[in-house]
């Protein structure tokens, strides 16, 4: 028995490569659609000196012989080229090349301290494509973004339309259709006359709340009362609906339809995607559906498939069972080298568990103490994560300072760091009335330190964290893909924004050493199966997420409106990004300390990369967007 525990972490570590050799090479598989397109990754300086990073997707059929119709596609705020990697996919597969960039100060790009190029590098890739690209029919170019990326879209046609108004004798006509993915909704009076435009918002986006006036009887997100989708359709096609019709609830838009002529450059349509959020359009496949339903309409597919007929959640599958994978590879790696030569000082088998569950006052104790702190977690994010902006500022900005460019990530390590003292507090309360009066020392229960743990724990820690990037630089390097669910993702970083996201390690490896306190130094029960104390300690650690989240959701697709205000939508995001992520640090952490009897070397090995899970997609400065 005891030789096939030894043996569980060879398994779990095999069983994790093999997971990510297939996430490897199924994700490219379906992102070059069986060999079909090939995927490039350019780097390209604009006028202004800067450098944008880009995907090219480019099928077979498009050459100099046969010219293809291209997409420009910009992601927003938090997010890099690979983030909306789906939509590519669809769109390449049906024969467009796709250009999808990293906007300045995101990704691979150029870190800008201004908001001087327009569209944040999407204007200039246009221009690019349109005058270098002999395999492109610049006839038929269009742009597209998400989030931030659909106003990078806006802010681009605005300047086309400036150009049009004001020197119409040089004014060239660069762009046939534009596509607007969830953005904050502005108006399109200014857009150039003669582009095809589309608008897109989930039904349950948050924008939606934002950017509209409420109609009574009617749930916020839906555009087909909505009189500013009526004007958007104006602008382009005028006359299209009346004033009277404009005010009038009971006229309504008719999702997916072309009013105006897409021959003319006078087509609007809007899309209205049922179960969308905010959050899930970075994948959604009515999102996508609508995308590419825009662009075969107006720019015509080389090779036309149904817009519903997708490949997309194979390849979201094959990316998550990479991410899961790498996640998963910490333990057993980290395992594998304690049992080495160089780290074999920090082997210490823990021995019997302390706590006993004896009496009526411990039980209801430790459940209830449990389930309390699961809430805390919730529950105070909105509060927490509001710290920064009152502390801190740059140039006139809340919630960043010359260290800290990224306001969100800032929320959420401070969201994360006042958990982390709650938890100590908690910690220290319950070993004072329930351990130390048994004469159970800290030590006994794995809280010790010495400068060689330290030193050595630092160096593992580091090694591990090699490692896993090194794997990361042969999955972009061989195959150009990378592992993710959602925003959980580890990624290639440029050399400016690894340093900077390992800015924020000190904060996430404090939070897991004060989680691993709790729920390794004292939430072990004597003569608990370990497989069912693991359990209970992860089910403390989600159960409030858990429970906050179902609330939440089930109040947003009835009333379309969720707990808080729609402000603070990436909250609730976040806490649902939380849950594997702290699934797999309750794990890891327990299986380092059963092999350390230490809390604090699991919590530094795995805070390291879980670092990096959630501040990958980070932009900086993230002030200037």
């Amino acid at each position: 028995m005891e030789q096939k525990k030894r043996n569980i972490p060879k398994i779990v570590m095999i069983v994790s490569v093999i997971m990510i050799v297939i996430s490897m090479i199924g994700s490219y598989l379906l992102m070059t659609s069986g060999s079909t397109v090939k995927v490039n990754d350019l780097n390209i300086t604009i006028p202004s000196g800067e450098t944008i990073r880009v995907y090219e997707y480019r099928p077979d059929s498009a050459t100099v012989e046969n010219p293809a119709p291209a997409v420009v596609f910009s992601h927003g705020n938090d997010s890099t080229l690979q983030s909306h990697q789906e939509y590519a996919i669809e769109l390449a597969r049906r024969g467009f090349v796709v250009f999808a960039l990293d906007i300045t100060s995101a990704g691979h790009s150029s870190q800008v301290s201004s908001t001087d190029t327009v569209g944040f590098g999407v204007y200039d890739l246009v221009d690019y494509i349109y005058y270098s690209l002999d395999y492109i029919d610049n006839s038929k170019i269009g742009i597209a973004g998400y989030s931030k990326g659909g106003n990078n879209v806006y802010d681009t046609m605005q300047a086309y339309g400036v150009e049009q108004r004001e020197t119409p004798d040089t004014y060239v006509k660069r762009v046939s259709s534009a596509l607007m993915i969830d953005p904050m909704f502005l108006s399109s009076e200014g857009f150039a006359t003669d582009i095809n435009v589309g608008f897109e918002c989930g039904f349950f986006d948050p924008f939606n709340n934002m950017s509209f006036a409420p109609v009574e009887g009617y749930l916020p997100g839906d555009l087909t009362v909505r009189s500013e989708m009526k004007q958007f359709i104006n602008f382009g096609a005028p006359g299209t609906f009346t004033e009277e019709e404009v005010n009038d609830p009971n006229v309504k838009v008719e999702i997916g339809e072309v009013y105006g002529s897409i021959e003319d450059g006078t087509a609007r349509i809007v899309y209205n995607p049922e179960n969308m959020t905010h959050a899930s359009g970075l994948f959604s496949v009515e999102g996508i559906r609508d995308c590419v339903d825009f662009f075969e309409k107006t720019l015509g597919a080389p090779n036309p498939i149904d817009p519903s007929s997708q490949i997309t959640e194979a390849h979201k599958f094959f990316r998550g069972l990479g991410m899961v994978g790498i996640m998963l590879l910490i333990a057993p790696l980290a395992i594998m080298l304690i049992d080495s030569k160089p780290f074999g000082a920090l082997k210490n088998p823990v021995g019997e568990s302390c706590i006993l569950l004896d009496t009526k006052p411990r039980k209801a104790y430790f459940i209830i103490s449990g389930i309390i702190l699961s809430f805390i977690v919730p529950l105070s994010a909105p509060a927490f994560r509001a710290i920064p902006s009152s502390i801190m500022s740059l140039n006139g900005t809340a919630g960043v300072n010359e260290v800290f460019l990224n306001s969100w990530q800032n929320g959420t390590t401070s969201w994360l760091f006042i958990n982390a003292l709650i938890m100590l507090g908690f910690f220290i309360f319950t070993y004072n009335v329930f351990y130390r009066k048994r004469n159970i020392m800290l030590s006994d229960i794995g809280v010790k330190a010495s400068v060689g743990g330290v030193i050595r724990t630092i160096l593992l820690a580091v090694t591990v964290f090699v490692i896993l990037y090194v794997i990361v630089c042969f999955a972009d390097y061989a195959f150009k893909v990378d592992f993710r669910i959602q925003d959980i993702t580890w990624q290639v970083l440029s050399w400016d924004h690894l340093w900077h996201a390992l800015t924020y390690a000190p904060f996430f490896i404090f939070f897991w050493i004060a989680n691993s306190m709790v729920m390794n130094g004292l939430d072990r029960i004597k003569g608990m199966k370990e497989w069912k104390n693991v359990l209970i300690c992860i089910i403390f650690n989600i159960i409030g997420i858990i429970i906050v989240l179902i609330v939440h959701y089930s109040k947003l697709y009835s009333t379309g409106a969720g707990l808080d205000s729609p402000g603070n939508w990436k909250v609730y995001t976040t806490m649902l990004l939380f849950i594997p992520i702290s699934i797999i640090g309750t794990i890891t952490t327990r299986a380092i300390y059963k092999r350390t009897n230490n809390v604090f070397i699991g919590a530094v090995i795995y805070g390291l990369p879980a670092t990096l899970f959630t501040t990958a997609v980070m932009m900086l400065p993230d002030y200037l967007y």
